[in-house]
């Protein structure tokens, strides 16, 4: 809910919609990051579960962003689609995750370098969303990507009468 809410906050004080989005998303897994290194090198477990208990909060302060987000990136008749898509990457990564973790403690011995992985992925995906997602999609703009007009694959297609 904190995601939402810093969004509407934003929203509120003149940020663009898509702005009020993605920044809370890409701050909160900078955080993410950053918590998950700190994580892998402290000596305390009681410090490492309270570091990877906010880093898995501000996942979740990122995944309400990101899902608000589809709303203003895209013409309401593809927000599904792109939800579809985040879907697919959310279990994609899910699935590899564990495959990939194993493969680097299997091979070093140790969680740090796995976790350090993690981050890098979280540093990455933030830069993504700030320096790649930039403006909304309009559905001309999806028309001219797509060499086809959206009512001609059936998408957002009135219903004949």
């Amino acid at each position: 809910m904190l995601g939402g809410y810093i969004a509407d906050i934003l929203v509120r004080r003149g940020v663009e919609p898509l702005r009020s989005r993605r920044y809370p998303a890409a701050i909160a897994l900078l955080g993410t990051a950053a918590c998950t290194v700190a994580a892998a090198y402290v000596s305390s477990n009681t410090l490492a579960i309270a570091f990877i208990s906010v880093s898995l909060f501000l996942v979740y302060v990122t995944s309400t962003c990101v899902w608000a987000l589809s709303s203003v990136a895209v013409p309401t008749n593809c927000t599904a689609s792109i939800g579809a898509v985040q879907n697919f990457g959310g279990y994609l990564g899910g699935a590899l995750a564990p495959t990939v973790t194993g493969l680097i403690v299997q091979n070093t011995g140790s969680f740090v370098p796995a976790l350090v992985v993690g981050a890098l992925i979280g540093v990455v995906s933030a830069g993504c969303y700030l320096f790649i997602v930039d403006q909304p999609i309009t559905a001309a703009e999806l028309d001219a990507a797509s060499g086809a007009s959206l009512d001609s694959l059936g998408i957002g297609a009135k219903p004949k009468q």
